[in-house]
């Protein structure tokens, strides 16, 4: 059975086709306000990936939004889905001025990094 790699509008086509072709299951997630795809917000036990891959930017609540990135990733941290955040090594350390509330299911990554991050986690 191939794994299932949830992603957020914005990743990579070139990612996602290796993946494919690599016989990963590619599926829409949206952050619950693009409307990309299911929302993380609605995963339960019958549809949840094995991993999420974003962007940074696609969790982080817009000024006078009431949610937290914990908030938002809440479903797939209680479903054991690890979630893949690309942001540049470079930016990185600011993160926790930003998202102080990342959860330990979350693994930020640099986009150099991430098919590797990716194989590692889902062999």
């Amino acid at each position: 059975m191939s794994k299932v790699i949830g992603y957020m509008e914005g990743t990579d086509p070139v990612l996602l086709t290796t993946l494919a072709v690599n016989g990963c299951s590619v599926e829409p997630f949206s952050n619950g306000i693009d409307g990309h795809g299911l929302s993380i917000q609605m995963i339960h036990k019958e549809r949840k990936p094995d991993l999420i891959v974003c962007h940074l930017h696609k969790l982080l609540p817009s000024p006078g939004m009431d949610i937290t990135v914990s908030k938002l990733l809440y479903r797939p941290c209680v479903f054991g889905i690890p979630i893949i955040i690309i942001c540049p090594k470079e930016c990185q350390e600011k993160v926790g001025e930003l998202a102080p509330d990342l959860p330990d299911c979350a693994y930020l990554t640099d986009p150099a990094d991430v098919i590797s991050k990716i194989r590692e986690m889902i062999e």
